[in-house]
């Protein structure tokens, strides 16, 4: 069982004992992979490919193979293009209230789970967070 991954021109592959070190325009990954039965070859010709293949034909040697393969190149995509993820905070019975404090990068949420306390998050700064009202009676907040 074997599967082929294409590598763009302007993503470098390392590999070394089966950790993989991708390295592109956003940054650097890198992944340890420790299952003993699963071969990583990178060639580093006019197609640039990588191959992870396994010598055993089973349904979990397939599996494996195919995981391994999604997470590198998941790994490829995020050093390349990147990621976004939206996320919105929306409540179907207790009515919540979510406050950004900027300063402080955290995120307060008052009436979580219909409790009396406030809950506060800290967000990364390389977190974006946009606030909008879109209905007057329900505040989204999308990160």
């Amino acid at each position: 069982v074997q599967s082929i991954i294409n590598v763009p021109k302007d993503v470098k592959i390392r590999i070394k004992e089966k950790t993989i070190y991708t390295k592109g325009i956003n940054g650097e990954l890198s992944k340890k992979f420790n299952n003993k039965n699963v071969n990583i070859i990178y060639k580093k010709n006019d197609s640039n490919s990588l191959i992870v293949r396994c010598y055993y034909n089973n349904k979990s040697s397939s599996a494996i193979v195919r995981t391994i393969t999604s997470i590198i190149y998941n790994m490829i995509i995020g050093v390349s293009k990147g990621f976004t993820y939206l996320l919105k905070i929306v409540y179907s019975h207790f009515p919540i209230s979510v406050k950004y404090i900027q300063n402080e990068n955290t995120l307060e949420i008052t009436n979580l789970f219909g409790l009396k306390r406030i809950d506060s998050f800290f967000i990364p700064s390389s977190v974006q967070v946009c606030t909008n009202n879109l209905n007057k009676k329900r505040n989204y907040t999308i990160i």
